[in-house]
């Protein structure tokens, strides 16, 4: 085996972070340290704070207008559950109104198809006695007691 092949790899993020941390360590003492850094220092704290409160302010004034859409959409919302009743409501009625026609439907099919069979019933007979009369004409009747 060689020594290359058995040494560990030199790791250079090591550097890189010993590297990043020196520039940003000098970045705070310069800003912390020197006028110019303080100078600067305040400057961005004023305008953060110039920036939260122009913030505050606009969310301040659209408050009321998002109130008012948010009771508007309530109140739209009341209305559509009305019309959502109000179309059950008709609903129930159509279907009340179907039933009945339904009903009355099946109740002329069903006259209609009783009466067909009664005469059914009646054409067997008439076709009974006209058997009778033509097969058993010459067979006398019994006398019954």
């Amino acid at each position: 085996m060689s020594d290359t092949t058995s040494r560990p790899h030199p790791d250079n993020s090591f550097w890189a972070g010993l590297f990043l941390g020196g520039i940003l360590g000098g970045l705070i003492i310069a800003l912390l340290g020197t006028e110019k850094g303080k100078k600067l220092v305040k400057k961005i704290e004023e305008e953060g704070l110039d920036f939260l409160d122009e913030t505050k302010d606009k969310i301040a004034e659209k408050i009321p207008e998002l109130e008012h859409k948010g009771q508007e959409l309530v109140e739209r919302g009341k209305e559509l559950v009305q019309e959502g009743r109000n179309l059950e409501e008709k609903l129930a009625e159509k279907i009340v109104e179907a039933k009945a026609d339904m009903t009355q439907q099946a109740l002329a099919q069903a006259d209609s198809a009783l009466e067909h069979i009664e005469k059914l019933q009646q054409h067997g007979r008439n076709a009974t006695a006209e058997l009778r009369k033509r097969l058993f004409k010459n067979i006398p009747k019994t006398t019954r007691a």
